[in-house]
This record gives structure tokens, C-alpha cells and sequence, in this order.
């Protein structure tokens, strides 16, 4: 056998070693790290390296809960009811799930995500602008009152920057008094 072989057939004897490797990736949840390892490991090594691992705070449901939520903010916004679907998929209780939605605004996430798609669709009319904009935000999980507002809001700031008058004239082409 190589001496990669054997190495990584003696790391997976181990199941912290096994859960440390998991973890490097990204945060994960308990019942992410408790699925991995039940597949190599016995239900009472899963048990004491989960124990290990939240007494040395580096499992924590919490912080994973967190964690997610705030990235999901800064990368891909989405509403609260699907990050909430996302979390309770990875296994994290709903009070949890609850505590880390607290910090989100939905209506500041849809802008978010508005924008940063408003800027693909510049060139288009305002009918498919619209459409276009409110199927995005709506597969994101925002409802159709704040899409149907965050869609005529970045209209709005796409059409009629706000260095330029109502006329659509910058300051530069505003007549002087």
C-alpha cells in the first residue's frame, strides 16, 4: 500500500479526527456531523465525539445558525420563511432557527438581492423588468407585496439615479439659476 493510503485509512479510524476534517470545510450543524460519522462509526463513538466537540465549543448549533444566516445575507439573500427551511433541513431546532432569523430584515434582504439582479436587467423595459425582478425575488422566498415593492423601488433608483433630477438630468446638465 502507498503511504497515502494508510494515512488516510488511519485518519478514518478516528472519528474526532473524522469530525475535525468535516469541520474544515465550513461551520456545520450537530445533526450534520452526527450523520457523517454514523456512517463509519458506532452510535456511542458518534455520541462521545459530538460531547467532545460541544465541550470544546466547536460544535454549536447556535453559532452554525448564525453563521449561515449572516452569509446567506452578504452572498444570496433570501427571505426569512426560506432561510428558516434551509436551517431546518441542516437539523437546527426551530427556536434556534428562530434566535438567528431575529437579526434579519426581510425587506432590506429583498433589496439586497434586487439590486444586485436589477443590474443584469438595466437594458430591459420596465414590463419585463418587473416580471423578470419579482420571479427572481419570489424563487428567494420573498411574498409578492415586498417583491412587487422592492421591484418598483429599484426601477425607480435604476431609472432616476439619485445624483439626477426628476427629469432624469444629472447635476452636471441642471440649469443654473
Amino acid at each position: 500500500m502507498t503511504r497515502r493510503l494508510v494515512a488516510k485509512q488511519n485518519l478514518n479510524r478516528n472519528p474526532i479526527d473524522v469530525a475535525f476534517r468535516f469541520l474544515t470545510y465550513r461551520p456545520r450543524s450537530e445533526s450534520e456531523v452526527r450523520r457523517r460519522l454514523s456512517r463509519q462509526f458506532t452510535m456511542m463513538q458518534v455520541d462521545e465525539t459530538i460531547d467532545k466537540l460541544q465541550e470544546r465549543g466547536i460544535l454549536d448549533d447556535s453559532a452554525f445558525a448564525n453563521f449561515w444566516c449572516s452569509n446567506r445575507e452578504q452572498h444570496r439573500p433570501r427571505s426569512k420563511m426560506m432561510l428558516n427551511q434551509e436551517l431546518r433541513s441542516f437539523g437546527v431546532s426551530g427556536t434556534i432557527a428562530k434566535e438567528a432569523l431575529n437579526m434579519i430584515d426581510d425587506e432590506t434582504s429583498a433589496l439586497n438581492a434586487g439590486r444586485r439582479y436589477g443590474r443584469r436587467l438595466s437594458t430591459a423595459d420596465q414590463q419585463s423588468f418587473y416580471k423578470k425582478m419579482m420571479n427572481h425575488l419570489h424563487r428567494r422566498g420573498f411574498g409578492f407585496l415586498l417583491t412587487q415593492k422592492v421591484a418598483r423601488d429599484i426601477w425607480n433608483e435604476l431609472s432616476c439615479p439619485a445624483d439626477s433630477d426628476i427629469y432624469g438630468n444629472t447635476k452636471e446638465q441642471q440649469p443654473k439659476n
